[in-house]
């Protein structure tokens, strides 16, 4: 990959890991956070493949994603990404909205804080790869639930990221006699 001359000529790369686990201990009781996962990504000089499967806490989670790349500098691609699960716990999405938010809304925020000569937000990393980039996601969850009574059902949300904006093309839920 030469990032100078933007070429990634005859670059091929991957990695697969199988059979991973993740435990919290606490107090010598191991609980299970991640159980059961792989993972297995491919990289050649115009595209990105991931794929993962992993049963996060009590879930069963399949995504994949696929990236066309356009230009390496700057990073320039678009993605598909496909989410499905028979059964999610509503929280590992939780976890990823909030810890996605909370890093874009921390750059934006240190831009109007920040001393003049700092780099604006469109011009740091973050800021070009959510103007640069356009990413499709299609997910569908056959069964939500959130602790032991809370359960929705044909849960499905397509979305998009296209020039810095969001766009939430589809989503429905079925849920407590109604379908939202």
């Amino acid at each position: 990959l030469d990032f100078k001359n933007n070429k990634a000529a005859d670059m091929k790369a991957g990695a697969i890991i199988e059979n991973f686990n993740l435990s919290k201990n606490v107090k010598g009781t191991l609980f299970p956070i991640i159980e059961e996962s792989s993972m297995r990504m491919t990289v050649d000089e115009s595209s990105i493949a991931l794929d993962v499967r992993g049963k996060p806490l009590k879930s069963d989670l399949a995504v994949a994603s696929r990236t066309k790349v356009a230009s390496w500098i700057p990073f320039n691609s678009e993605t598909g990404i496909h989410v499905r699960s028979k059964k999610m716990n509503l929280d590992n999405l939780r976890h990823c909205v909030v810890y996605l938010a909370d890093s874009v809304f921390t750059s934006a925020y240190e831009d109007k804080r920040g001393a003049l000569d700092k780099a604006p937000f469109l011009q740091r990393p973050l800021g070009k790869f959510l103007n640069y980039n356009i990413i499709n996601l299609e997910s569908r969850f056959d069964s939500m639930f959130h602790g032991k009574k809370a359960r929705f059902s044909d849960v499905v949300m397509n979305a998009q990221l296209s020039r810095g904006s969001i766009l939430i093309k589809d989503f429905s839920i079925d849920g407590y006699g109604a379908t939202y």
